[in-house]
């Protein structure tokens, strides 16, 4: 007589491997495994990372868009403030 077990696992203690390390040119990819049981629960793509040529453009980009918001938040703050004294 055999007995099988049916016993299944919460899956309450998981952690992440990282099972592909991303590049500047690949997307790397991790995994949430079951610590317990060993199970992979879930695989997820991690995004590739950035050039510092990439990085250096993408200041150039958004750090003048954030000036210029910033400018015009100051300007705002000083007219209310001018509104307030009068």
């Amino acid at each position: 007589m055999n007995f099988y077990s049916t016993y299944e696992c919460p899956h309450k203690e998981t952690h992440i491997a990282v099972t592909k390390e991303s590049t500047v040119t690949e997307t790397g990819e991790e995994s949430i495994i079951c610590s317990e049981c060993g199970t992979v629960l879930e695989k997820r793509i991690v995004p590739r990372k950035q050039s510092p040529k990439e990085m250096q453009i993408k200041l150039h980009l958004i750090l003048p868009q954030k000036k210029e918001i910033y400018q015009r938040e100051n300007k705002m703050k000083q007219k209310m403030l001018h509104w307030r004294t009068i």
